[in-house]
């Protein structure tokens, strides 16, 4: 697989040392533009991406089985048993149950919720902004991901999660 010019055991990491996060991005840009179809940068031991810039290749790399194991991270950060981290062989087995809930008719059907909730959070958002002092972003979010999740999954219509008694126990659970 072609790669630009590495430094050892530290990979491509040289590349991006001491840019700020749009400086890496503009790094990562370039050195996939380096190459016709993909590249791969390593960052210590391991291949950290695999960057391609060519549809069909894009394609061929989605639909390999050797790409549907999760990353490392994923057991790093403690999110190898979830619906969407779990591992390829246990994903697999669940996979074509789970199609029926996310064909098109039926996620369409979410985005009126969707919009919905996401103009509340907005309005919320936009109150305590011009107040000019710190708050809890998290909060929001929280509330936000429960009533799209209530109203999705379970077809509950949560408009204030704060006033409700099953909104308020779930709510202060998600938040410990």
């Amino acid at each position: 697989m072609p790669s630009p010019k590495s430094f050892g055991f530290l990979g491509h990491a040289p590349y991006f040392l001491g840019k700020d996060e749009e400086g890496r991005l503009a790094m990562l840009h370039e050195l996939c533009l380096e190459q016709k179809t993909y590249t791969k940068l390593w960052l210590g031991p391991a291949i950290m991406w695999i960057l391609a810039n060519d549809p069909k290749t894009i394609q061929k790399i989605l639909l390999s089985p050797v790409c549907l194991e999760k990353p490392f991270f994923y057991k790093f950060l403690r999110l190898d048993n979830g619906l969407i981290s779990a591992r390829y062989d246990v994903w697999k087995i669940h996979r074509k149950s789970l199609n029926y809930s996310f064909n098109l008719k039926i996620l369409q059907t979410f985005i009126p919720i969707f919009i919905e909730n996401s103009q509340k959070l907005v309005n919320d958002l936009a109150v305590n902004i011009g107040k000019k002092k710190e708050f809890d972003l998290l909060h929001y979010s929280t509330k936000t991901a429960l009533n799209m999740i209530c109203g999705t999954s379970f077809g509950l219509d949560i408009k204030n999660v704060d006033t409700t008694v099953l909104g308020d126990d779930v709510f202060n659970a998600l938040e410990k």
